[in-house]
């Protein structure tokens, strides 16, 4: 459940900052939630890649239908891709992967920060 409201919030977050600045903020808010949230790097992952390629998604379909499908097919038709559709999956697969690998790394740089016991072996030293 944590997850779920963690992906709505970020994807919330973004959808305000992509009003105001260029796209990559996505990725800059990614990584803040990934060093402030998860506690585990798959959910850090899963929340940043989940969050920017729902967005993205909606936002590729919105557009596509106000401009009555013409962009995205021939953008589609350029790359050989079937349909308009497909095209929206690819571009938030790409922003999804991006934001995903934000996530992480935020996650990553807040474990240099955290200080751990040493690791317990079975075998005395």
């Amino acid at each position: 459940m944590k997850t779920i409201i963690t992906i709505g919030i970020t994807a919330i977050f973004i959808y305000i900052a992509e009003l105001f600045f260029p796209w990559w903020i996505a990725m800059t808010i990614a990584f803040i939630m990934g060093y402030l949230i998860p506690k585990k790097a798959f959910l850090a992952f899963a929340t940043g890649f989940l969050s920017v390629f729902l967005l993205w998604l909606i936002f590729a379909w919105l557009i596509n239908l106000q401009n009555g499908h013409l962009m995205a097919s021939r953008t589609a038709a350029i790359f050989g891709l079937p349909n308009a559709f497909i095209m929206a999956l690819v571009s938030a697969t790409i922003g999804g992967i991006a934001a995903g690998i934000a996530a992480l790394s935020g996650y990553h740089f807040k474990q240099l920060f955290v200080k751990t016991s040493p690791l317990k072996t079975r075998y005395k030293v």
